[in-house]
């Protein structure tokens, strides 16, 4: 990257002007992320705005988000782990292993601590 292109850009950057209508749309995006638990990204968040009289799309609706320093917080997926109410049969014992509990079971042990 040529270094006059750098500063041409940050001379462009220090010489823009306030736009009012874009600081209006950074606090309508702040509040709508806190009442909204910063559940919403930046598809909803255009919604939102377009509702409120702002005409925005989606990447701009991105690009206020990220200015304003917020990101949608995603859902956990709910995940299951045991069903324990299933008909399947349970296997039959094919090895005829018996477990025993209790102190007999203690005694047959090679070295019983």
């Amino acid at each position: 990257m040529k270094c006059s292109s750098y500063y041409s850009f940050i001379q462009r950057l220090s010489s823009k002007p306030e736009d009012p209508e874009y600081e209006e749309m950074l606090v309508w995006v702040k509040d709508i992320a806190e009442s909204s638990d910063h559940t919403y990204g930046s598809p909803r968040m255009s919604r939102a705005l377009r509702i409120l009289g702002c005409s925005v799309g989606r990447m701009k609706a991105k690009g206020l988000m990220r200015e304003a320093g917020f990101q949608a917080r995603r859902r956990k997926k709910y995940k299951v782990t045991t069903n324990r109410n299933h008909k399947l049969s349970l296997f039959e014992n094919v090895l005829g292993r018996q477990f025993e509990t209790g102190e007999s079971a203690l005694a047959t042990l090679p070295n019983p601590v």
